[in-house]
Protein backbone atom coordinates (compact mmCIF):
# COMPACT_ATOMS: atom_id res chain seq x y z
CA UNK A 1 0.00 0.00 0.00
CA UNK A 2 1.08 3.21 -0.89
CA UNK A 3 1.56 6.47 1.45
CA UNK A 4 -0.44 9.44 0.46
CA UNK A 5 1.61 12.53 0.43
CA UNK A 6 0.28 15.04 3.34
CA UNK A 7 -0.05 17.95 0.77
CA UNK A 8 -1.96 15.53 -1.95
CA UNK A 9 -5.45 16.68 -3.40
CA UNK A 10 -8.41 15.33 -5.37
CA UNK A 11 -9.37 17.47 -8.29
CA UNK A 12 -12.82 16.43 -9.04
CA UNK A 13 -14.39 18.15 -12.00
CA UNK A 14 -17.50 17.60 -13.97
CA UNK A 15 -16.81 16.91 -17.90
CA UNK A 16 -18.88 17.69 -20.70
CA UNK A 17 -18.70 14.51 -23.00
CA UNK A 18 -20.65 13.70 -26.52
CA UNK A 19 -19.84 12.17 -29.41
CA UNK A 20 -21.76 14.55 -32.03
CA UNK A 21 -23.05 11.42 -34.45
CA UNK A 22 -23.34 7.97 -32.84
CA UNK A 23 -26.24 6.78 -31.61
CA UNK A 24 -28.89 9.66 -32.28
CA UNK A 25 -29.16 12.07 -35.22
CA UNK A 26 -27.97 15.61 -34.63
CA UNK A 27 -31.14 17.01 -33.50
CA UNK A 28 -31.79 14.34 -31.00
CA UNK A 29 -27.99 14.63 -29.63
CA UNK A 30 -28.41 18.80 -29.64
CA UNK A 31 -32.01 17.91 -27.36
CA UNK A 32 -29.88 15.72 -25.44
CA UNK A 33 -26.50 18.61 -24.67
CA UNK A 34 -29.13 21.65 -24.16
CA UNK A 35 -30.10 19.73 -21.33
CA UNK A 36 -26.83 18.74 -20.47
CA UNK A 37 -25.88 22.23 -20.48
CA UNK A 38 -28.60 23.60 -18.78
CA UNK A 39 -28.08 20.80 -16.02
CA UNK A 40 -23.47 22.17 -16.03
CA UNK A 41 -24.94 26.11 -15.02
CA UNK A 42 -27.10 25.09 -12.65
CA UNK A 43 -24.57 23.55 -11.42
CA UNK A 44 -22.43 26.21 -11.17
CA UNK A 45 -25.05 28.64 -10.07
CA UNK A 46 -25.89 26.35 -6.82
CA UNK A 47 -22.67 25.23 -5.56
CA UNK A 48 -19.81 27.45 -5.43
CA UNK A 49 -17.34 24.83 -5.09
CA UNK A 50 -18.64 23.35 -8.48
CA UNK A 51 -15.83 22.85 -11.23
CA UNK A 52 -16.79 21.91 -14.54
CA UNK A 53 -14.76 21.49 -18.11
CA UNK A 54 -15.76 20.82 -21.60
CA UNK A 55 -13.77 18.54 -23.92
CA UNK A 56 -14.88 20.35 -27.39
CA UNK A 57 -15.50 24.12 -28.48
CA UNK A 58 -18.27 22.98 -31.12
CA UNK A 59 -20.50 22.13 -28.74
CA UNK A 60 -20.16 25.01 -26.52
CA UNK A 61 -20.48 26.92 -29.46
CA UNK A 62 -23.52 25.08 -30.70
CA UNK A 63 -25.13 25.53 -27.28
CA UNK A 64 -24.39 29.12 -27.18
CA UNK A 65 -25.79 30.26 -30.31
CA UNK A 66 -28.79 28.42 -29.54
CA UNK A 67 -28.80 30.63 -26.47
CA UNK A 68 -26.78 33.44 -26.37
CA UNK A 69 -27.98 34.86 -23.04
CA UNK A 70 -25.45 31.86 -21.29
CA UNK A 71 -22.56 33.42 -22.58
CA UNK A 72 -21.96 36.07 -19.83
CA UNK A 73 -22.31 33.00 -17.55
CA UNK A 74 -19.64 30.63 -19.25
CA UNK A 75 -17.78 33.64 -19.57
CA UNK A 76 -17.88 34.12 -15.65
CA UNK A 77 -16.80 30.73 -14.79
CA UNK A 78 -14.05 30.62 -17.40
CA UNK A 79 -12.91 33.93 -15.72
CA UNK A 80 -12.80 32.59 -12.17
CA UNK A 81 -11.44 29.06 -12.73
CA UNK A 82 -14.29 26.80 -12.46
CA UNK A 83 -15.00 26.28 -16.35
CA UNK A 84 -11.79 24.68 -18.18
CA UNK A 85 -11.91 24.42 -21.41
CA UNK A 86 -10.04 21.86 -23.18
CA UNK A 87 -9.45 20.33 -26.58
CA UNK A 88 -9.98 21.26 -29.59
CA UNK A 89 -13.02 22.11 -32.28
CA UNK A 90 -14.08 18.58 -31.68
CA UNK A 91 -12.63 15.14 -30.60
CA UNK A 92 -10.50 13.04 -33.37
CA UNK A 93 -12.76 9.84 -32.90
CA UNK A 94 -13.00 8.02 -36.29
CA UNK A 95 -13.22 11.08 -38.95
CA UNK A 96 -10.42 12.58 -38.81
CA UNK A 97 -8.14 10.92 -41.58
CA UNK A 98 -5.06 12.86 -41.96
CA UNK A 99 -2.18 15.01 -40.09
CA UNK A 100 -4.12 18.18 -41.88
CA UNK A 101 -6.84 17.32 -40.33
CA UNK A 102 -6.43 17.22 -37.37
CA UNK A 103 -4.19 20.38 -37.27
CA UNK A 104 -7.46 22.51 -38.60
CA UNK A 105 -9.80 20.75 -35.86
CA UNK A 106 -7.59 22.07 -33.32
CA UNK A 107 -6.65 25.53 -34.34
CA UNK A 108 -10.55 25.95 -34.81
CA UNK A 109 -11.18 25.04 -31.76
CA UNK A 110 -8.09 26.78 -30.21
CA UNK A 111 -9.51 29.96 -32.17
CA UNK A 112 -13.16 29.81 -31.18
CA UNK A 113 -12.28 29.77 -27.27
CA UNK A 114 -9.77 32.64 -28.09
CA UNK A 115 -12.49 35.16 -29.75
CA UNK A 116 -14.93 33.87 -27.54
CA UNK A 117 -13.66 34.02 -23.87
CA UNK A 118 -10.15 35.25 -24.00
CA UNK A 119 -8.20 32.48 -23.16
CA UNK A 120 -5.23 30.31 -24.90
CA UNK A 121 -6.30 26.60 -23.86
CA UNK A 122 -3.48 24.21 -22.94
CA UNK A 123 -5.07 21.22 -22.75
CA UNK A 124 -5.84 19.02 -25.46
CA UNK A 125 -8.11 16.20 -25.23
CA UNK A 126 -8.19 12.85 -27.21
CA UNK A 127 -11.10 11.26 -24.56
CA UNK A 128 -12.61 8.46 -26.55
CA UNK A 129 -10.09 8.66 -29.62
CA UNK A 130 -9.63 5.31 -31.32
CA UNK A 131 -5.80 5.11 -30.24
CA UNK A 132 -3.42 8.01 -30.70
CA UNK A 133 -0.67 8.49 -33.66
CA UNK A 134 2.84 8.99 -32.89
CA UNK A 135 3.27 12.45 -34.14
CA UNK A 136 0.63 13.76 -31.75
CA UNK A 137 3.46 15.19 -29.14
CA UNK A 138 4.78 16.71 -32.06
CA UNK A 139 1.52 18.44 -33.65
CA UNK A 140 -0.28 19.59 -30.06
CA UNK A 141 3.00 21.20 -29.11
CA UNK A 142 3.48 22.46 -32.21
CA UNK A 143 -0.11 23.95 -31.64
CA UNK A 144 0.52 25.27 -28.48
CA UNK A 145 -0.75 22.87 -26.27
CA UNK A 146 1.35 21.82 -23.49
CA UNK A 147 -1.05 18.54 -21.65
CA UNK A 148 -3.23 16.15 -22.91
CA UNK A 149 -6.09 14.20 -21.61
CA UNK A 150 -6.14 11.02 -23.58
CA UNK A 151 -7.81 8.82 -25.47
CA UNK A 152 -7.73 4.97 -25.87
CA UNK A 153 -3.94 3.60 -25.10
CA UNK A 154 -3.75 -0.05 -27.05
CA UNK A 155 -0.36 -1.54 -26.45
CA UNK A 156 0.40 1.25 -23.55
CA UNK A 157 3.66 -0.06 -21.53
CA UNK A 158 2.51 -2.06 -18.90
CA UNK A 159 5.06 -1.11 -16.51
CA UNK A 160 3.46 2.16 -16.59
CA UNK A 161 0.07 2.67 -14.62
CA UNK A 162 -2.71 3.46 -16.76
CA UNK A 163 -4.05 6.19 -14.29
CA UNK A 164 -0.76 8.16 -13.76
CA UNK A 165 0.57 11.18 -15.59
CA UNK A 166 3.46 10.93 -18.02
CA UNK A 167 5.25 12.37 -20.91
CA UNK A 168 4.61 11.40 -24.01
CA UNK A 169 7.43 11.40 -26.43
CA UNK A 170 6.84 11.64 -29.97
CA UNK A 171 8.55 10.46 -33.75
CA UNK A 172 10.39 14.13 -33.69
CA UNK A 173 11.86 14.10 -30.07
CA UNK A 174 8.24 16.45 -28.86
CA UNK A 175 7.42 15.67 -25.20
CA UNK A 176 3.76 16.45 -23.89
CA UNK A 177 2.79 15.72 -20.68
CA UNK A 178 0.04 13.19 -20.60
CA UNK A 179 -2.84 13.76 -17.42
CA UNK A 180 -5.52 10.80 -17.35
CA UNK A 181 -7.74 10.61 -14.52
CA UNK A 182 -6.89 8.54 -11.55
CA UNK A 183 -10.24 7.80 -11.45
CA UNK A 184 -13.97 8.07 -12.30
CA UNK A 185 -16.88 8.50 -10.43
CA UNK A 186 -19.81 7.95 -12.13
CA UNK A 187 -22.79 6.25 -12.19
CA UNK A 188 -24.28 4.60 -14.92
CA UNK A 189 -21.85 1.33 -14.73
CA UNK A 190 -23.79 -0.40 -12.78
CA UNK A 191 -21.84 -3.46 -10.76
CA UNK A 192 -23.33 -7.06 -11.01
CA UNK A 193 -22.67 -9.36 -8.37
CA UNK A 194 -25.45 -11.37 -8.88
CA UNK A 195 -28.03 -11.54 -7.30
CA UNK A 196 -26.96 -8.19 -6.29
CA UNK A 197 -27.58 -4.97 -8.79
CA UNK A 198 -26.22 -1.76 -7.84
CA UNK A 199 -28.58 0.96 -8.48
CA UNK A 200 -27.43 4.52 -10.18
CA UNK A 201 -26.65 6.42 -6.81
CA UNK A 202 -25.28 3.63 -4.88
CA UNK A 203 -22.44 3.23 -7.75
CA UNK A 204 -22.12 6.75 -7.62
CA UNK A 205 -21.36 6.73 -3.58
CA UNK A 206 -19.35 3.73 -4.15
CA UNK A 207 -17.10 5.28 -6.85
CA UNK A 208 -17.05 8.67 -4.41
CA UNK A 209 -15.49 6.47 -1.59
CA UNK A 210 -13.45 4.77 -4.09
CA UNK A 211 -11.82 8.06 -4.43
CA UNK A 212 -12.03 9.37 -0.37
CA UNK A 213 -10.07 5.94 0.45
CA UNK A 214 -7.67 5.87 -2.47
CA UNK A 215 -3.91 5.11 -1.78
CA UNK A 216 -2.99 7.00 -5.10
CA UNK A 217 0.55 8.35 -3.96
CA UNK A 218 -0.05 12.35 -4.88
CA UNK A 219 -3.06 14.33 -6.76
CA UNK A 220 -5.78 12.49 -8.28
CA UNK A 221 -7.61 14.00 -11.04
CA UNK A 222 -11.04 12.83 -10.85
CA UNK A 223 -13.73 13.05 -13.63
CA UNK A 224 -17.49 12.61 -13.26
CA UNK A 225 -19.37 12.57 -16.86
CA UNK A 226 -22.05 11.04 -19.08
CA UNK A 227 -22.22 10.05 -22.78
CA UNK A 228 -26.34 10.55 -23.20
CA UNK A 229 -27.70 10.04 -19.39
CA UNK A 230 -28.62 13.32 -17.40
CA UNK A 231 -25.56 14.14 -15.08
CA UNK A 232 -27.11 13.81 -10.91
CA UNK A 233 -26.99 16.82 -8.56
CA UNK A 234 -26.90 14.15 -5.63
CA UNK A 235 -23.25 14.11 -6.26
CA UNK A 236 -22.58 17.28 -4.37
CA UNK A 237 -24.67 15.77 -1.22
CA UNK A 238 -22.65 12.50 -1.80
CA UNK A 239 -19.58 14.15 -1.98
CA UNK A 240 -20.28 15.78 1.55
CA UNK A 241 -21.04 12.93 3.25
CA UNK A 242 -18.14 10.80 2.08
CA UNK A 243 -16.04 13.24 3.24
CA UNK A 244 -17.59 13.13 7.32
CA UNK A 245 -16.83 9.39 6.94
CA UNK A 246 -13.48 7.43 7.62
CA UNK A 247 -10.92 7.94 4.70
CA UNK A 248 -7.44 8.91 3.22
CA UNK A 249 -8.00 12.26 1.78
CA UNK A 250 -10.51 14.93 1.09
CA UNK A 251 -12.91 14.19 -2.27
CA UNK A 252 -12.46 18.31 -3.69
CA UNK A 253 -14.06 19.61 -6.65
CA UNK A 254 -11.21 21.66 -8.81
CA UNK A 255 -9.90 22.41 -11.94
CA UNK A 256 -7.36 20.44 -14.26
CA UNK A 257 -5.57 23.85 -14.62
CA UNK A 258 -4.76 23.88 -10.76
CA UNK A 259 -3.93 20.05 -10.85
CA UNK A 260 -1.34 20.56 -14.09
CA UNK A 261 0.12 23.50 -12.45
CA UNK A 262 1.46 20.97 -9.60
CA UNK A 263 2.58 18.28 -11.95
CA UNK A 264 6.64 17.96 -11.74
CA UNK A 265 7.36 17.14 -15.41
CA UNK A 266 11.00 15.72 -14.06
CA UNK A 267 9.32 13.41 -11.93
CA UNK A 268 6.94 11.76 -15.01
CA UNK A 269 7.88 8.51 -16.75
CA UNK A 270 8.34 8.45 -20.36
CA UNK A 271 6.41 6.96 -23.24
CA UNK A 272 8.02 6.50 -26.67
CA UNK A 273 6.02 5.44 -29.86
CA UNK A 274 2.48 5.90 -30.72
CA UNK A 275 -0.98 3.98 -29.80
CA UNK A 276 -2.00 1.78 -32.34
CA UNK A 277 -5.59 2.40 -32.95
CA UNK A 278 -8.31 -0.07 -31.94
CA UNK A 279 -9.90 -0.12 -35.47
CA UNK A 280 -7.67 0.33 -38.67
CA UNK A 281 -8.21 3.58 -40.98
CA UNK A 282 -8.25 5.60 -37.88
CA UNK A 283 -5.38 8.42 -38.73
Amino acid sequence: VADVPADSRVFLSIGHHSDLVWQFPYAGYDAIREKQFDTLLRFLDRYENCHIFVEQAELLRRYISAHPESLEKFRSAVASGRLALTGGESIPDLNLCCGESLVRNLQAGRAYYRDTFGVDVTVACESDAFGMCGQLPQILTRSGYRFLLPGRRPAFPREVPGNVPFRWRGVDGSDITVTPAAEFVGHVGHVINLPVVCSELERLRESVMEVRTSDFPGDMFVQYMTEVEPLREELFGIVDAANRADGTRMVEFGSIYEYCARIDDSRLPVVHGEFNPTFTGCY
